[in-house]
């Protein structure tokens, strides 16, 4: 499988490294509007208290990315939209891996940061219980820029793209490959090659729960420190006006993983998707969701504010 690395400077026309792209007759990848749809008919709901006594480890079995033959030819793909006439809408398969555990952070939070492991815990007060579109653009985003600023002061903080769900999602990713984060750095700050090259760039998506603890299906993030570039498979994500690219664990049996067992609304995820510097131990962190072995009759389901910063800064 090609390396999942691209120079940041670099213009590269497209992605397709040489290999076939079924799909791509059918769709322009022209930008259209942000990756994923916002929603604004959550209901607002009190917090419940936390009760943490000891860290709760879990063992769990995840899916993760299946190689195959068919991609020394063509590259591994999947259609997020209307899948054309005779188009299938995935190439490859997601297979639970061996069974695994997912360390609880409580109490080990504070030594973990974004260079050395890809992720953070932040603790940060949740001031709204209104997640519109008007209310997360007026309020929202200025206190997760704060947010950002407290943990590194001289950034600019560019928001490209926000999600509001009540679901789970259990594909174990990184959002962006550097493919697609240099081509979301280009659509927001310009193609000066030169400003790519001398600052840093990073993609941060802030991860919490909204209005109350998380009970079932926890997001889990791998330590970046403990996934080798070779595992990381390129997978093109499809939609009828945008074209991203995403890297596809391969299982490997060095991954360390981490949750925070019931994340509160004052508690912020953060998890890097790529950075440009060279140097820094973690460049990325994986991340899934999963379900917790014993849930409480009367838990809640998961509600959860995740949003995604081009964070440029110098080296």
């Amino acid at each position: 499988m090609p390396p999942a690395s691209d120079t940041p400077g670099s213009d590269q026309p497209d992605n397709s490294d040489g290999r076939r792209q079924p799909w791509k007759s059918f769709f322009s990848g022209e930008e259209s509007g942000s990756e994923a749809e916002s929603a604004d008919d959550q209901l607002s709901l009190a917090m419940d208290p936390l009760h943490v006594t000891a860290p709760e480890d879990e063992i769990v079995r995840l899916n993760y990315f299946q190689d195959s033959e068919i991609f020394e030819h063509e590259k591994p793909y999947e259609i997020l939209s209307q899948a054309p006439p005779g188009i299938e809408r995935s190439n490859f398969q997601l297979r639970p891996g061996q069974p695994e555990t997912i360390h609880d952070l409580r109490g080990l939070r504070t030594i973990f940061n974004l260079d050395q492991n890809g992720f953070q815990v932040v603790s940060n007060t949740l001031k709204t219980s209104c997640f519109d579109e008007a209310t997360i653009k007026k309020d929202y985003l200025p206190s997760i820029e704060a947010l950002l600023k407290s943990v590194e002061p001289d950034i600019d903080v560019h928001f490209f793209d926000w999600t509001v769900c009540n679901h789970h999602q259990h594909v174990f990713q990184v959002d962006q490959s550097p493919f697609a984060a240099i081509k979301r750095a280009k659509s927001i700050l310009g193609n000066d090659i030169s400003l790519l090259q001398t600052k840093r760039i990073r993609i941060i998506n802030i991860w919490r729960p909204m209005y109350h603890p998380v009970e079932d299906w926890p997001l889990a993030v791998c330590d970046g420190s403990t996934v080798p570039p070779e595992k990381l498979i390129k997978v093109d994500h499809v939609r009828k006006h945008h074209i991203g690219e995403s890297l596809y664990p391969l299982e490997s049996d060095s991954y360390r993983w981490y949750y925070l067992n019931k994340q509160t609304p004052d508690e912020a995820l953060l998890i890097k998707m790529f950075d440009s510097k060279e140097d820094v131990v973690a460049k990325c962190c994986p991340h899934t969701s999963f379900q917790k072995k014993k849930i409480a009759p009367s838990g809640k389901a998961r509600e959860s504010i995740e949003v995604r910063a081009l964070v440029v800064s110098s080296f």
